[in-house]
């Protein structure tokens, strides 16, 4: 290593030695010149320039990095450190002299470096400073090293082989100093470091075939950490690669619509199942060497080759191919829909036509004799009939295989003469009042019967022996049609006569009204008449000039006021009876005119002039008032037109009386006013007043004269425009009352004391006018804007203002009228202006002025920020926003629900220290240099927990019949819930908090899984994964010990909740070997025990558990039948209905009157024995939602009323305890016979129940509508309509079973021995056949195959109705010859018989042997159909090859693709 320090030092030594002299003398030099004392020389001694290195120095390993240490130089002059790496000739990290410690960052973790350390000291020689690095410190070896582990791979996957398994992996990029891998087999490492960063895979060999490994992967990292290991682990099963010889023997045979297959068995060991292939499409999977291909299409060639396939799911080659070719061999459906119409000697017959595309043809039987084939057609008309004979017809379908059907049902007819009589002729029709007389001319046919009388097309009358007909039925004025039809004695009828028409009406008028008369008043005419005579007389109009105005009833006489005065009317009037017949007119005129005097004129007064007498009175308020009479002691002397008069002629001085008359355009004169007297008098009036001169002002006027000579002067009268306004003694007046702005005349009458007035004088006019200023405008202010001034003021109150005049600095800016306020714009900011404001009159008089100041300023709020979000976090918010465009922004002003909590500067802030959960409200202000806000912009945020929880522990999984329990240990306090995930990290069951488990549905037998479970907290957060476990699910075995021996079974009408009975022991609980009741939770995989058994128990004796059970559809309530004391207050020891609920664990007493208990001595339900029941006890019947309980019952304290003494049909609502008696007629009448079981049914709904009850004819079905529409009806649902029109009631087997009915409540599934669909339905066959009833249309349908012998029971439907379901030993399909009790099903679309589906066929379809010997009832088993497709069964057929018990079991199946499953599972 060159020693760069020393070669520095070498070539700086010679300069030294000869500038350190010359740097004392500088120095002194220096300080001498300056007029100080030189300092003492500093003495440099050789260590400054060769300055020793740091002692203690330590090198600290960290990640990517090495941290460095040391001790402080013994150096005087240090002024700092250096730190190398290796044999770098710069510095890492230089440092002043005070730090002794040092991070070199940005190195490789893992590698190993060199570390010195050097000492640099300063100096300064002739002002130039000078530095010198001394010799490094021992090189200390330092390797970086993490302590973080590198991340886990990812991706990884294991694909098994044949001794081996493959490995793969997403290699780690993440971490940068990843260099390799290891590989863990079932959670111990398998290889040593797998190096290289970018390794992706190994392969594991060596290992067995068939046992499942499970693989993580760990990451290895330059600083020796190891990952945690890849998660999920996954799974891998090497297995045996090596497929079986192709199969061999491969033979095939025909069928109808099939084909059947058998082969050779291979002679591996190993072999599972055989592949069964279609033209090369695989179509099934069998375990055996036989297999039934169905449903394939006739007269087509198949060709079929066989895969064996061993149990690693190897496949050999194909087998030979073998060609099949199916043939129909099935009969049409019998036709339906056939009707027989008789004719004249022939019958018309037409039937639906049948749906098979095959149908050749059809054969007519008349009587049981063929008689046609018909081809292409659904019609056939019989001929060469004998009429009046009955005729019995059927039909069968014959198809292009010549397969002909069974008949159908039979159509009668019985053809007769069809020859209609001729229509009548000579139909005429007379209409009267209320009534019209039809007649017509008889027909000529012997034969004939009868008329019928058509009105308005509807019959109105049959009329014999006639040819007349009088219809008095008829409403006056409502016009008929009528025709007449004629009938012979086959009841063949005519076409209608032609058609006449009829309106009865009344026509008669009444007479013209008497004693009309009109008469005039004022705007009215009085209008008078005698009453007329005629009763149906309705009304009277009036008529004025020939146009209708008024209808008068009840009355003979009429006001008419819509008259003018002086106008001739001429009037008429007219009667009008109910028919609306108007009588001949009666006239009469008259013309109205004003009749009333004006009223007497008041006011009058009479001034005496000497010479004259000025008479003046108020107007009259008569609108057509024409003029005035004076009278002068009682002598008319003048008629004017106005209100004064003066009288010039009485100048005699002698006293005069005066009145006034008042006269209209009419001529009423008024009487005479109040009169008034003139005295005896000087009536010699002055003279004229002279020299008037009128003077305007401001609302006034000022008058001046001339003042009269006349010594008995007694004053003047001043005029104003005509009208006295004054009395002044002298010769001047002032009109104060005068109004600006408007001309005023004049004028003045001299009196003198006699009260003689002049005339007046010659006139003068005025105009005054204002001269007020107004007053100064109050309120004046100035509020300073952004370059503008608002200016505002009070209004004056002058009401003759005109604007206000606005003056800025002395010059007049603006003019304002009607508003007191103006916004002086466009002003520069921070400049104070002047403003001067003056009111300004409508006359142009201006007021004194206000002044004052402001000095406008920027007043703009900044924009509201933009873009402002709030972001939770954990105890924090982030905020950002935007940042304003604004110039002179200041700042922000941040708020916390309406707080002030921080004025941040730039666009972000963390609001920390917060509540989780709780949700904050922030508003964000923006703030300018002059303190303007803006509006505020918003946002919420709710800080939350993002903490995950800890990965769950304690993982387990338990395999199941294709599905996996899995479970964990209980999470933390916050742990909300937990999920399922499957080996590619999809989610596949979420269950709630404090769950610890979950049931995963779905999977396929045979396939390992592996599952991690994650918790997740109230917040949302998803811990780590937890470890791996695996689970192989595997097909679910029926128990040895059996299922649904004794009692029933029940199920939800979704299949999830069943009931049913077994010795096995399904929970850990259950230690003893007695039959007990469970309920089956077949989606979460619980098996809960109902009434539980001590450990002891044994046998099948206990009655709640060998009971018939029933369960509501949400699996919460069980409803059974059972002696036990399940209530307390239960002492009778007899059997009584009880309810289990399931989530209480308690039981509740069913069979007891609302608010009742059990009775002491009577039964709450009983079973009723017969020959054909083998229910093993009472029956019970819930509704789907719990609510509603149906039973047997013999308690008459049930409901009140109940007086029969005799087995009645109940229902009880267990939410409010109401009972009713179903069992009973729509009246609530008594039945014939008592109700009798246990055959019992109710919709889910709970709408509608299905009931026996004993009758003469025997047992019949009923149906009861409880709620809904028709609520109370009862229908007998076991009877049909014979052939003769007579409705047969028919008896029914009535074990439980036996009854069932469809959701709807439409159709009804029933047992009975009656042919009911035969021509004979009151015979009977000597067994129970199953039949569906379609309660809307009466049809009722076989379910068997047409065989009487076997008997056909436990019926069953599916929701819609449309299959149904039944047991019987015969063979109903030629494969079943096992001859025991077997379940099917028969497809019922269109109230057509489908084809039968064996229903306890295996998974393959192919019937089992079933139990040997005896038939025996513990064979029978049920059928529980969840849909038509999807069902449960009880059966002693072993549907698995793993049931060998020969016992009963509990097997679900699916009719469409053939798999069985063990109800248990």
């Amino acid at each position: 290593m060159r020693d760069v320090g020393a070669a520095r030092r070498g070539g700086r030594r010679p300069r030294g030695r000869l500038l350190r002299p010359l740097t004392g003398v500088v120095a002194v030099l220096t300080v001498a010149l300056c007029g100080q004392t030189p300092p003492s020389p500093r003495l440099e001694t050789a260590s400054t320039q060769d300055p020793a290195p740091p002692a203690s120095v330590g090198v600290t390993d960290a990640d990517r990095a090495l941290a460095v240490s040391w001790s402080a130089s013994t150096e005087t002059a240090t002024s700092g450190y250096q730190v190398f790496l290796d044999a770098e000739t710069a510095p890492r990290v230089s440092t002043n002299a005070a730090t002794r410690t040092a991070t070199l960052t940005g190195l490789v973790n893992g590698r190993e470096y060199a570390v010195t350390v050097r000492t640099v000291t300063a100096t300064t020689v002739l002002f130039i400073p000078t530095t010198y690095v001394g010799q490094p410190s021992t090189p200390l070896r330092g390797t970086p090293r993490d302590a973080v582990a590198p991340a886990a791979p990812t991706g990884v996957t294991a694909a098994r082989g044949d001794g081996r398994v493959t490995l793969s992996w997403t290699a780690n990029s993440a971490d940068y100093d990843a260099d390799g891998y290891r590989v863990l087999r079932d959670g111990v490492p398998v290889t040593d470091l797998l190096a290289g960063r970018g390794t992706a895979g190994w392969t594991d060999t060596g290992l067995v075939n068939d046992r499942t490994y499970a693989y993580t992967v760990e990451t290895h990292d330059t600083s020796g950490n190891w990952s945690a290991a890849s998660t999920p682990a996954v799974g891998a099963t090497p297995t045996d690669l090596t497929p079986p010889g192709a199969p061999t023997g491969l033979v095939g045979g025909r069928g109808d619509g099939r084909a059947g297959l058998s082969w050779t068995a291979n002679t591996e060991p190993d072999v599972a199942s055989y592949r069964v292939l279609r033209d090369g499409v695989e179509v099934a999977t069998v375990p055996g060497t036989t297999y039934l291909d169905t449903g394939l299409v006739n007269d087509r060639t198949y060709t079929y080759t066989l895969v064996a396939v061993d149990g690693h799911g190897n496949r050999s080659a194909a087998s030979t191919a073998v060609q099949v070719t199916p043939t129909d061999l099935t009969p049409p459906a019998a036709p339906t829909g056939l009707t027989a119409v008789r004719g004249d000697g022939q019958v018309a017959l037409s039937w639906a036509a049948n749906t098979e595309p095959d149908l050749a043809s059809y054969r007519v039987l008349r009587d049981g004799v063929e008689v046609a084939t018909v081809a292409g057609a659904t019609t056939y008309t019989d001929a060469g009939l004998v009429n009046d004979t009955p005729y019995r017809y059927t039909l069968a379908a014959v198809d292009t295989h010549g397969n002909r059907s069974v008949s159908s049902s039979p159509a009668t007819a019985t053809p007769h003469e069809l020859s209609a009589p001729a229509p009548p002729t000579g139909l005429a029709a007379t209409a009267g009042d209320r009534r019209v007389e039809l007649t017509w001319a008889a027909n000529a046919e012997t034969d004939l019967a009868s008329y019928r009388v058509l009105r308005d097309g509807a019959v109105l009358a049959t009329v014999t022996g006639g040819t007349a007909h009088t219809d008095t039925t008829v409403v006056n004025e409502t016009t008929y049609d009528y025709a007449v039809v004629a009938v012979d004695t086959h009841d063949n009828a005519s076409a209608p006569s032609e058609t006449v028409r009829a309106t009865p009406a009344d026509r008669l008028a009444p007479a013209r009204p008497a004693g009309f008369t009109a008469t005039r008043g004022d705007g009215e005419v009085t209008l008078s008449w005698t009453p007329n005579a005629e009763p149906d007389l309705a009304s009277y109009r009036v008529l004025r000039d020939g146009v209708q105005v008024a209808t008068v009833t009840g009355s003979t006489t009429h006001t008419d006021v819509a008259v003018v005065n002086d106008t001739a009317y001429g009037y008429e009037l007219v009667a009008v009876d109910t028919s609306g017949n108007v009588s001949a007119a009666a006239t009469a005129s008259a013309t109205p005119t004003d009749l009333t005097p004006p009223p007497a004129p008041t006011g009058l007064t009479a001034v005496d002039g000497g010479d004259r007498v000025s008479l003046s009175w108020t107007a009259s308020p008569e609108p057509d008032v024409a003029g005035y009479v004076v009278l002068r002691d009682g002598t008319e002397v003048a008629t004017v037109a106005g209100t004064t008069h003066i009288d010039g002629s009485p100048v005699d001085g002698a006293a005069h009386s005066y009145a006034v008359v008042a006269v209209d355009t009419h001529g009423n004169r008024s009487a005479a006013s109040t009169a008034v007297e003139v005295a005896a008098a000087d009536r010699r009036a002055p003279a004229a007043p002279d020299g008037l001169v009128a003077t305007a002002g401001d609302g006034r006027v000022t008058l001046t004269w001339t003042a009269n000579t006349e010594p008995d002067l007694a004053g003047y009268v001043v005029l104003r425009d005509g009208v006295r306004t004054a009395t002044v003694p002298g010769a001047t007046y002032t009109d104060t009352t005068a109004v600006n702005d408007t001309a005023y005349r004049y004028e003045v009458v001299a009196v003198d004391t006699s009260g003689n007035a002049s005339g007046p004088s010659t006139a003068a006019a005025a105009q005054p006018t204002d001269l007020t200023a107004p007053a100064v405008p109050a309120g004046f202010t100035a509020v300073r804007g952004d370059g503008q001034v608002a200016l505002s003021w009070t209004a004056n109150a002058e009401p003759d203002l005109a604007s206000y005049r606005v003056l800025r600095d002395g010059v007049e800016v603006a003019t304002v009228t009607g508003a007191t306020t103006y916004a002086d714009t466009g002003l520069v900011n921070d400049r104070t202006y002047g403003y001067t404001l003056v009111a300004v009159d409508s006359h142009g008089n201006r007021s004194g002025s206000v002044s004052l100041s402001a000095t406008p300023t920027d007043l703009t709020a900044p924009a509201a920020p933009a873009g402002f979000t709030a972001v939770h976090g954990d105890g924090l918010v982030e905020l950002t926003w935007t940042a304003n465009a604004e110039p002179d922004l200041a700042g922000y002003l941040l708020y916390r629900d309406g707080v002030q909590i921080a004025t941040p500067a730039g666009t972000s802030y963390t609001d920390a220290g917060l509540v989780n959960d709780r949700t904050y409200g922030y508003a964000l202000v923006a703030v300018d240099t002059r303190g303007n806000r803006s509006e505020p912009a918003t946002a919420d945020a709710t800080p939350t927990d993002l903490t995950p929880p800890p990965a769950p522990t304690g993982a387990t999984a338990t395999a199941g019949d294709r599905q996996a329990v899995v479970g964990w240990d209980a999470g933390g306090a916050d742990v909300a819930g937990h999920r399922v995930l499957a080996a590619d990290g999809s989610t596949v069951a979420t269950v709630p908090a404090p769950a610890t488990s979950a049931t995963v549905t779905g999977l396929t037998n045979g396939t390992t899984y592996a599952f991690t479970v994650v918790a997740v907290d109230s917040a949302g957060n998803v811990s780590a994964r937890s470890a791996a476990v695996s689970a192989t699910p595997l097909y679910a075995a029926v128990p040895v010990e059996g299922a649904g021996e004794s009692g029933g079974v029940a199920a939800s009408s979704d299949g999830r909740y069943v009931v049913v009975g077994t010795r096995a022991r399904l929970e850990p609980s259950d230690t003893n070997t007695a039959y007990e009741l469970y309920l089956v939770d077949r989606t979460a995989g619980t098996r809960t025990r109902i009434a539980p058994l001590p450990a002891t128990a044994t046998g099948a004796a206990d009655t709640t558990n060998t009971s018939v059970p029933a369960v509501s559809d949400d699996g919460r309530s069980v409803v059974l039948a059972t002696t036990a004391a399940l209530d307390p207050r239960d002492t009778n020891g007899l059997a009584d209905v009880y309810r289990y609920d399931v989530a209480a664990r308690g039981w509740t007493l069913v069979s007891a009157p609302q608010g009742g208990s059990a009775a002491p001595t009577v039964a709450g339900t009983l079973l009723q024995p017969a020959a054909s029941v083998y229910a093993t006890g009472p029956s019970v019947a819930v509704s789907g939602d719990g609510d509603l309980v149906l039973f047997y019952s013999a308690r008459a304290d049930l409901v009140p009323g109940d007086t029969n003494g005799r087995v009645d049909v109940f229902a009880k609502r267990l939410s409010d305890g109401s009972v009713t008696r179903v069992s009973t007629t729509p009246t609530g009448g008594e039945l014939s016979g008592a109700a009798t079981g246990p055959a019992l049914a109710l919709t889910p709904d709970g709408r509608f129940a299905v009931f026996g009850a004993d009758s003469p004819s025997g047992v019949l079905a009923y149906r009861r509508t409880l709620s809904g529409t028709g609520a109370g009806e009862l229908r007998v649902v076991s009877q049909v309509t014979t052939s003769t029109g007579r409705t047969l009631p028919f008896a029914v087997y009535r074990d439980t079973g036996d009854l069932a009915v469809s959701d709807d409540g439409r159709y009804v599934a029933l047992v009975t021995s009656n042919r009911v669909t035969t021509a004979f339905p009151a015979q009977t066959w000597p067994t129970g056949l199953a039949y569906r009833v379609d309660t809307v249309t009466g049809a009722v349908v076989p379910l068997g195959t047409g065989q009487t012998t076997v008997w056909e029971h436990q019926v069953e439907l599916d929701p819609t109705g449309r299959h149904a379901f039944f047991s019987t030993a015969a063979a109903a399909l030629p494969a079943d010859t096992n001859g025991h009790t077997d379940h099917y099903r028969r497809d019922l679309d269109g109230g057509v018989p489908g084809p039968l589906v064996l229903v306890t066929a295996d998974a393959s379809g192919r019937p089992t042997a079933g139990p040997t010997g005896a038939i025996t009832p513990a064979e029978y088993g049920r059928v529980l159909a969840v849909t038509g497709d999807r069902v449960m069964v009880t059966t002693s057929q072993p549907l698995t090859a793993s049931d060998v018990n020969r016992l009963r079991d509990l097997y679900t199946k699916d009719l469409l693709t053939g798999a069985v499953g063990v109800g248990l599972g």
